[in-house]
């Protein structure tokens, strides 16, 4: 398996711990130089902060780490159920499956 499929499954990783623990089926890896600098998941009913998407929490953690804002040279890795849709898919059923979800 190639670094960007290991870089995607870690992201679907963290999507399926989210909805284990109180977020949505999201998560997010940022790259740099082919190592994971930073991790998100989705926190927004869990911090009640509607900016705390993977993503976003990924880039603050990202910024926090190497002090600055800027994030050039960094690849950023979204769940996103096109790419290993079979491996992702198991976050969004088991967000299917919860009683206690948030609808939007």
């Amino acid at each position: 398996m190639n670094l960007k499929n290991n870089f995607m499954l870690r992201a679907i990783e963290l999507s399926i711990n989210s909805v284990n623990t109180a977020g949505g089926p999201f998560g997010c890896v940022i790259v740099k130089e082919n190592k994971i600098i930073a991790e998100g998941s989705n926190k927004v009913t869990s911090s009640n902060d509607p900016t705390a998407h993977a993503e976003v929490v990924a880039i603050r953690e990202a910024c926090k780490k190497l002090n600055t804002f800027n994030l050039t040279g960094c690849d950023l890795k979204i769940l996103m159920v096109q790419m290993m849709r079979d491996e992702a898919l198991k976050a969004f059923e088991l967000w299917d499956k919860k009683t206690d979800k948030v609808k939007y």
